[in-house]
C-alpha cells in the first residue's frame, strides 16, 4: 500500500492527505523513456511557474504525452516534486562523493574547497527548480536523508585527522554539512543566486574550516584555543604550511574544484 502523507502550505488552515511516491517504475525501454521525458518536463515548469501554478496537465503538455499516461506514473505533481528532490539529492552525494574521494590526501583546506565546490555545483544547476523543491514544497520531508552525505563529510575529516585532532570526525560532520549547506542555500537560493561562485565558495570554506580549527565537536583544546589567540590561516591553503595570517592562492574556480 502506498504511503500518505501530509503536505500543503503552512500558512493555510487545512492540510490535505496525498500519496507522493510514483505508482510505478516503468521495466520496458520506451516507458522508462517516458517517466525521463516526464521529469525533465516536470523540472521545466516547475521552475518556471513554481509549485502552486503548476499542473500536471502542463507537465504532460511539455512531455508531449497525454495527462493519462503521466497518471500511470505519477499521481499528482507533488510525487514530480519528491522524486525531483530524490534526484537531486542522489546526484549530491555522488558528486560529494567524487570530491572527497580525490581529495583524502590533500589539505584539509583544500579538501573542504573542493566539497564546497561540489554542493555549489550541484545546487546552481536547475536553481530555479531548487528553489521551488526548498523553499516552496517541503520536498526534503519525504525523500532521502542526506547521511549519503554527512558519510562523505566524515571520511574527509578522518583522514585529515592530523589536523584537527580536537575534532570527533562523526559530529563535526553534522555540523560541517550543516554550515556548508546552510551557506550555499543562502547564497544561492535565498539571494537568488546574487554571490560570486568563486567568491562564496571561499567564504563559504573559510566558515566550515574556522569551525573546525577553533576546536569542532568535542570542545576546543590547547591548540584549538591557541588557535584563537592567532589571527588563523588564511583559507584556502593549497602548500602544507599554514602560517598565520598568510594567504596563499587558493584552488580555481568551483568548476574546477568540482571537476577535478
Amino acid at each position: 500500500m502506498r504511503a500518505m502523507v501530509r503536505i500543503g502550505n503552512s500558512r493555510s488552515a487545512g492540510l490535505e492527505e496525498t500519496a507522493v511516491q510514483p505508482r510505478k517504475w516503468p521495466q520496458q525501454k520506451r516507458s522508462q523513456q517516458m517517466v525521463e521525458a516526464i521529469l525533465e518536463a516536470a523540472a521545466r515548469v516547475l521552475g518556471s511557474r513554481g509549485y502552486a501554478a503548476a499542473t500536471t496537465n502542463q507537465v504532460a503538455v511539455c512531455a508531449g504525452i497525454s495527462v493519462g499516461s503521466l497518471y500511470q506514473y505519477f499521481p499528482n505533481k507533488a510525487a514530480l516534486a519528491v522524486t525531483l528532490y530524490a534526484r537531486h539529492r542522489q546526484r549530491l552525494a555522488e558528486a560529494v562523493a567524487r570530491a572527497v574521494e580525490g581529495s583524502l590526501s590533500l589539505p584539509l583546506a583544500e579538501g573542504i574547497a573542493r566539497l564546497v565546490a561540489a554542493m555549489w555545483e550541484e545546487h546552481r544547476s536547475h536553481q530555479a527548480l531548487h528553489q521551488v523543491l526548498e523553499l516552496e514544497f517541503p520536498a526534503q520531508r519525504f525523500a532521502p536523508g542526506t547521511d549519503a552525505v554527512r558519510f562523505q563529510v566524515e571520511r574527509l575529516l578522518t583522514a585529515r585527522r592530523a589536523e584537527i585532532p580536537w575534532a570527533d570526525p562523526e559530529r563535526s560532520s553534522v555540523l560541517v554539512l550543516g554550515i556548508i549547506r546552510g551557506l550555499v542555500h543562502a547564497a544561492i537560493l535565498d539571494q537568488d543566486g546574487a554571490w560570486d561562485p568563486f567568491d562564496a565558495v571561499q567564504e563559504i570554506g573559510r566558515a566550515a574550516e574556522g569551525y573546525l580549527l577553533l576546536g569542532g565537536a568535542g570542545g576546543p583544546t590547547e591548540a584549538g584555543a591557541a588557535g584563537r589567540d592567532q589571527q588563523g590561516p588564511a583559507w584556502p591553503i593549497t602548500a602544507g604550511d599554514r602560517a598565520p595570517g598568510t594567504r596563499a592562492t587558493g584552488p580555481g574556480r568551483p568548476e574546477d574544484l568540482a571537476s577535478s
